[in-house]
Order: C-alpha cells, then sequence, then structure tokens
C-alpha cells in the first residue's frame, strides 16, 4: 500500500526510478480535500483560478473558474 494520499505505487517505483518523488511529495503537500477560510479568501480576490480534481479511479480534470473578484 502507498504512503499517499495522491499517488498509487506505480507512480512511486517511476518517481524512485526517476528521483522524483521528494518534488512529489512536495506537490502532495498542496492537495487540498476541502477550502479553508483563507482559501476562500484567496480565491474571491482573484480574477480567475484553475479548479483541479481527479475522482476515485484517478481521472483528472482541470476547470477555468474567471470573471470579476466577488463576482
Amino acid at each position: 500500500m502507498t504512503d499517499s494520499i495522491m499517488f498509487h505505487e506505480g507512480n512511486r517505483r517511476l518517481q524512485d526510478q526517476f528521483e522524483s518523488r521528494r518534488i512529489a511529495d512536495r506537490l502532495e503537500n498542496f492537495a487540498r480535500t476541502e477550502f479553508t477560510p483563507d482559501n476562500r479568501a484567496f480565491i474571491e480576490r482573484a480574477p480567475y483560478f484553475f479548479l483541479a480534481t481527479a475522482d476515485a479511479e484517478g481521472r483528472p480534470d482541470c476547470s477555468f473558474k474567471g470573471g470579476m473578484p466577488g463576482s
């Protein structure tokens, strides 16, 4: 079993092979399961942002969200 919420064993093998596990672990620190009040404030001030998710099968989706702040 993997020690990661984002990467499965196959991902981890490739990370080890290409010496990228450290950066993958760093990226995992940015993963969120819900927005905090600080996240919400940041998003409300932004003219746009990208929301990336993955389903239970690991299929990713990335959506552009834009508009005037607060609208």
